[in-house]
């Protein structure tokens, strides 16, 4: 796939143009999705979640819920963290618990 195609925006997330070809993404262990509509990336067109090489979650309403959305994935299905995902994956548990236990303090 040409970088032209896929843009990596951190370890599990990657930005893929409204009409570019979606060929490279049954390459992928674990992603974040996100598709761009033209030139903007402030309203994109679709956020959805890759488990090997496959779309299992579209429509999502934000990066930072898909991104809980893939850690709550990840333990309901019994999956292993790829080895390149083991600390985001882990950051990601960290900042959800604590934004929970700061909202149950309050």
């Amino acid at each position: 796939m040409r970088s032209s195609q896929m843009m990596k925006v951190c370890h599990c997330c990657l930005m893929l143009q409204d009409n570019e070809d979606q060929k490279g993404i049954e390459q992928l262990v674990m992603a974040v999705i996100v598709t761009k509509k033209g030139t903007s990336i402030d309203s994109p067109k679709d956020i959805g979640i890759i488990i090997k090489g496959e779309k299992v979650v579209t429509s999502l309403e934000g990066v930072p819920r898909a991104c809980y959305v893939l850690l709550g994935l990840t333990y309901a299905l019994n999956l292993h963290y790829p080895r390149h995902l083991k600390y985001t994956l882990y950051y990601f548990l960290q900042c959800m618990l604590h934004f929970i236990l700061r909202s149950n303090s309050h």
